[in-house]
């Protein structure tokens, strides 16, 4: 299969694997990740989101300076993978780099910060972490945070500082990633931000009412932001009862189909969270990812809808978050 547009996942993992393990992201590291350069390559995919993933620690400052120094850290590989295969890929800090590096023929390596854990409550440590390059930022992970509630404390909103991250990520044209958040900071930060917000990598609701799912209500205020939900490969969110790699292709398109029927298919596309659990039972690693534009034209959706669901829709609001900001000015 040859796929004649730009596709892009937006969420992986690998970061934290390729720290941990010392690995190799130029070369195909089977059995220790789900993606790396040759399987980026197999499976069709010129870009990806790669988080840095910090998981929720003590509200300690040491804790908070160790987890910074890990978002570094990944994003130091990612920068260095970039500069040692220049023939195969480069670093996009926005999508004009990442469109630019597609028309070249190599891979779009973006970062992102999945948990703004490590920023603590000081606005400086964001513009310090802007610098390089970041897309989108996720707001927590699985816990409370200075910033907001998790699906894990549903009743918890943004905090004062919260508030304040909204803006400041609006003012710097980063996205706002409401996936891991609960319903109160996602509605609250959907109410606070001037730039459209996004779901990294979150699933439906209505078809697996799992607590970091997104209801109906929910992805459609999303899409009037002019924002997308990325839908997730991870099997607890797909179906009921299933666990890591035992969803299938065709159950993470009904999800995708659900998005579709309620806001279009202009605000969906796809965030896999490989190496973070997301994984199909016919599609676990990147090498196999042609395999869910093979179902979306089963199902009847032409290369205009695999372009969007792809990567145009990220872009684009990546794009507005990107304008909006330049013409922004300091929040009152």
């Amino acid at each position: 299969m040859s796929i004649p547009f730009l596709t892009l996942d937006s969420h992986v993992d690998t970061l934290e694997r390729a720290l941990d393990a010392a690995l190799d992201l130029r070369r195909e590291n089977r059995d220790l990740a789900c993606l790396d350069l040759p399987r980026m390559e197999a499976g069709l995919l010129w870009s990806a989101c790669f988080t840095a993933f910090l998981p929720q620690g003590p509200l300690t400052e040491d804790a908070r300076c160790t987890a910074l120094g890990r978002a570094e850290a990944m994003w130091d590989i990612l920068d260095a993978l970039a500069v040692s295969a220049p023939e195969r890929c480069g670093r996009a800090r926005n999508p004009r780099e990442l469109r630019n590096l597609h028309a070249q023929g190599r891979r779009a390596l973006v970062a992102c910060m999945e948990n703004s854990y490590p920023l603590g409550q000081d606005l400086t440590t964001l513009d310090r972490v802007a610098a390089r390059g970041l897309a989108y930022l996720t707001l927590c992970h699985q816990g409370a945070n200075w910033v907001c509630g998790s699906n894990l404390e549903p009743h918890q909103g943004l905090t004062a500082f919260g508030r304040q991250l909204v803006i400041r990520l609006n003012q710097l044209g980063i996205m706002v990633d409401i996936s891991h958040a609960s319903e109160r900071s996602a509605w609250e930060a959907l109410e606070r931000s001037e730039a459209p917000v996004i779901a990294s990598h979150s699933s439906c609701k209505a078809l697996c009412d799992h607590r970091r799912n997104l209801p109906d209500d929910l992805i459609r205020a999303i899409a009037h932001s002019g924002g997308v939900v990325q839908l997730c490969a991870y099997g607890p969110f797909l179906r009921s009862g299933a666990g890591e790699n035992e969803a299938s292709v065709s159950d993470f398109v009904d999800h995708l189909e659900h998005a579709i029927s309620l806001v279009g298919v202009e605000h969906v596309g796809i965030g896999s969270d490989f190496d973070g659990g997301g994984g199909l039972s016919d599609c676990p690693d990147a090498s196999h990812l042609p395999r869910i534009t093979e179902e979306l034209l089963r199902r009847g959706h032409g290369e205009a809808h695999l372009k969007q669901i792809w990567g145009a829709n990220f872009l684009r609001t990546w794009d507005e978050a990107l304008r909006l900001a330049n013409g922004s000015h300091p929040h009152p």
